[in-house]
């Protein structure tokens, strides 16, 4: 009996084990979008650079980009602490681990795409972008810039001479 008892809770565990990590599966939103029929209304986790946000009366649209871009839901009763900083041309923006439910066609917001969110952790702080301009980029730049001068001198000239003809 206490052999059964053994095999049977050692079964238990690892079968709550199982069920416990499968539950949520860091992806990718690619992913998430290309097998979305298999990933609808479960629990999902991606890391995305947060890009916008748009402020309801009942909650906040957070829209995420990994390369690919989705909607998430974040509902007006849940303690989640927003990004701050969002991705633009001269800024990168938070990076975050979000946590929820995906729908692939959600009926409470008209058929979109998004995720629910459960759970929104920073993981990095966006911040300024320097670009860095290659000294090939300001040689070709400079030489383009000699041969408009060039150009623009000619032009010149050559009006110039014409109105004396007329």
């Amino acid at each position: 009996m206490k052999r059964f008892i053994e095999v049977n809770l050692s079964l238990i565990l690892l079968l709550l084990f199982v069920v416990g990590t499968a539950e949520a599966k860091k992806l990718d939103i690619r992913r998430l979008l290309q097998k979305s029929a298999f990933y609808d209304n479960k629990v999902v986790e991606i890391e995305a650079e947060a890009v916008g946000l748009l402020r309801r009366k009942d909650g906040v649209w957070l829209n995420v980009s990994d390369g690919f871009s989705i909607g998430v839901w974040v509902r007006g009763d849940k303690k989640i602490v927003l990004p701050t900083r969002f991705a633009g041309y001269y800024q990168e923006g938070d990076w975050l681990y979000i946590k929820g439910i995906f729908h692939a066609a959600c009926r409470q917001h008209r058929g979109e795409t998004d995720i629910h969110a459960e759970q929104i952790k920073l993981i990095r702080r966006g911040r300024k972008k320097t670009e860095n301009i290659s000294s090939d980029k300001k040689s070709f730049a400079a030489i383009m810039l000699a041969i408009f001068l060039v150009c623009a001198m000619f032009f010149s000239y050559r009006q110039k001479l014409w109105k004396k003809k007329s």
